[in-house]
């Protein structure tokens, strides 16, 4: 019972957090802060999610259209991360110590290849 409450205000921060993260560049090897309410919350790509969103030319930008979409969904990994998608794209996001770390990035059609 208390799992599925941590994992239920789990998801309710992240959806809060999502909901109010407000586009920022995108820097390969350093951290993007994100002003919420007088704090600053750190959003980074792990390398692997920089390599396949390479790969799957999916752009940073659209990243960020479905981290600030009011229409996206969220679950809960087996490894306990956040997988927030909307109809075209997955991120799976990791909460670190003081910051959001997007895993990896997928289109939810494999055969997509082009950036939206």
């Amino acid at each position: 019972m208390l799992y599925i409450i941590g994992l239920t205000i789990g998801i309710i921060i992240v959806a809060l957090i999502v909901k109010s993260f407000q586009e920022e560049d995108y820097k390969h090897d350093s951290l993007t802060s994100v002003d919420i309410d007088e704090k600053t919350l750190k959003v980074s790509f792990s390398p692997h999610a920089i390599h396949r969103m390479d790969e799957r030319k999916i752009d940073p930008e659209r990243v960020f259209n479905l981290l600030d979409s009011e229409k996206i969904k969220t679950s809960i990994t087996q490894s306990n991360r956040i997988k927030v998608f909307d109809d075209e794209l997955t991120a799976v996001i990791a909460i670190r110590d003081r910051y959001l770390e997007i895993v990896t990035v997928f289109w939810n059609n494999d055969n997509k290849m082009d950036c939206s």
